[in-house]
């Protein structure tokens, strides 16, 4: 694996206390949850490369292959960096803002945000 997952296992004869770490989940760090999209904007690894490099990956190169692999690595990370019940907790309000705006009469409450243009300023690159 070209980046790995730290567990508790990794914690042995380190300053980390292990106690601070929780391995009861073992998809932790393999999958998505509902909510995710909520609390982080996602690009494409496609889109992130073109705006990066203003052409498409060489298969065969090197170069490319770890820079695509690297962007999917940050996307995931920007998805994993929140717990589960901070996933789930945000989702709950989304929802109930949701409703509440349509209690109100107001069909959607949130604008669209995307997709964008190639070279839009919002990836801070």
């Amino acid at each position: 694996m070209l980046f790995p997952v730290l567990s508790i296992q990794d914690l042995d004869d380190s300053l980390e206390d292990d106690g601070r770490m929780e391995d009861e989940d073992p998809l932790r760090f393999c999958e998505a949850r509902d909510g995710d999209h909520l609390l982080t904007t996602f690009v494409c690894d496609s889109c992130i490369f073109w705006d990066l490099r203003e052409r498409q990956p060489v298969a065969d190169n090197a170069r490319d292959s770890l820079m695509v692999t690297s962007i999917r690595r940050v996307n995931l990370d920007a998805f994993w960096s929140r717990e589960r019940s901070t996933v789930q907790k945000n989702r709950r309000e989304g929802l109930k803002y949701v409703r509440i705006h349509n209690d109100l009469g107001e069909a959607n409450p949130y604008p669209a945000r995307g997709p964008w243009d190639v070279r839009d300023n919002r990836l801070g690159y």
